[in-house]
């Protein structure tokens, strides 16, 4: 889920993306099930409650913090 996290930091901050295509790992294509689907699912959910309750004003994250720790560029 730590990607959720990254794409919801992002999207609070109003960040651009860009989206690549990866390739799978074997000629198939990756099988997901029904129960992890659902579990993957809910998590983007999960992560994405806490993005709407900071824009509504009801509950401040540390992780959309403006004034947080920053990466320093390579």
């Amino acid at each position: 889920m730590f990607d959720n996290q990254i794409l919801a930091q992002a999207a609070f901050f109003a960040s651009r993306s860009v989206k690549f295509p990866a390739p799978p790992v074997f000629q198939g294509g990756l099988v997901i099930n029904l129960k992890r689907s659902i579990v993957y699912g809910l998590g983007v959910l999960k992560n994405r409650l806490p993005v709407r309750l900071q824009k509504w004003g009801m509950v401040r994250f540390p992780i959309f913090d403006a004034k947080g720790k920053k990466l320093a560029p390579s």
